[in-house]
């Protein structure tokens, strides 16, 4: 009768402490805070640039991590904190640190502080194919990587991302309002310099929104800054050799005056209304 009553009170005590201890522990996998953009304000649309385009916008090192970035599209590679995927974490963090090949998983924690081999690069407008952009607030965060721009009034960019346990790998375009407003911070890979050229849809002939030969339309007073053109392309980069920035842009085939970012204008001059001034 008395193991009987011991075994009665026992028993219940341990179930108490099994359930308490299961809902305390933390898998350590899961303490880095990155748990995904599932804030309705970042909104979202679908990003009007073509694969081929945003591959031709970008070479060396860019162009290797935004096709390292839609390998794992491709591979519908699901989000996780804890899950690894050839020796990177497939969360949003660490989908950014496998395109830049970083050799290890950083955080949101490390590349909104200038760590994770990565530092700032002051705004929206520097920001070039295969550059970042970072957000940490309150122990958490999310980090996208940058395709380019949607729309040639930069108003949304351009994004792969590994988005969250609900929707996992995306491919999209976010508003640059939402993405300001969400405290987002442009940053770049140490091993990527300012080299390269941001796709920004009205470039490729073929998205519907640049008839091929069409010169992008000037700005009231004429536009300053270029160096001549003429010669065949197959992307922006190549009409800015070196990309020492040459006020040039690749339409139809042919390097034509233009600019998508400041960094394609010679000199001081910068990218206002299509044309380096």
């Amino acid at each position: 009768m008395l193991h009987h009553l011991r075994a009665a009170l026992v028993l219940p005590l341990l179930g108490a402490f099994a359930l308490t201890a299961c809902a305390t522990e933390v898998d350590p996998a899961d303490a880095n805070g990155d748990t995904g953009e599932t804030s309705s304000a970042i909104s979202t649309s679908s990003c009007k640039l073509s694969r081929s385009t945003i591959l031709a916008s970008a070479t060396g090192g860019r162009r290797t991590a935004i096709e390292r970035g839609f390998g794992w599209l491709d591979a519908q590679v699901p989000y996780s904190q804890s899950a690894y995927k050839a020796g990177y974490r497939t969360d949003c963090s660490g989908f950014v640190s496998m395109c830049w090949q970083l050799g290890t998983s950083y955080t949101t924690a490390d590349f909104s502080t200038g760590g994770g081999k990565s530092g700032p690069i002051g705004s929206y407008g520097k920001l070039l194919p295969g550059d970042a952009l970072v957000h940490r607030s309150n122990g958490s965060g999310h980090i996208v990587l940058f395709l380019g721009w949607n729309d040639g009034a930069h108003s949304a960019a351009c994004v792969l991302e590994q988005a969250s346990t609900a929707t996992d790998m995306q491919f999209r375009a976010r508003s640059a309002s939402s993405l300001t407003a969400g405290g987002y911070k442009a940053i770049r890979a140490d091993k990527l310099d300012a080299s390269g050229s941001a796709a920004t849809a009205g470039d490729d002939p073929n998205d519907g929104n640049a008839p091929a030969g069409d010169d992008p339309a000037p700005a009231p007073g004429g536009g300053g800054g270029s160096t001549g053109g003429g010669q065949a392309c197959t992307s922006t980069g190549q009409c800015n050799p070196g990309n020492n920035g040459a006020g040039l842009i690749c339409i139809g085939g042919t390097c034509k005056p233009g600019c998508l970012s400041d960094a394609q204008c010679p000199g001081s001059t910068s990218c206002i209304g299509g044309q380096c001034r």
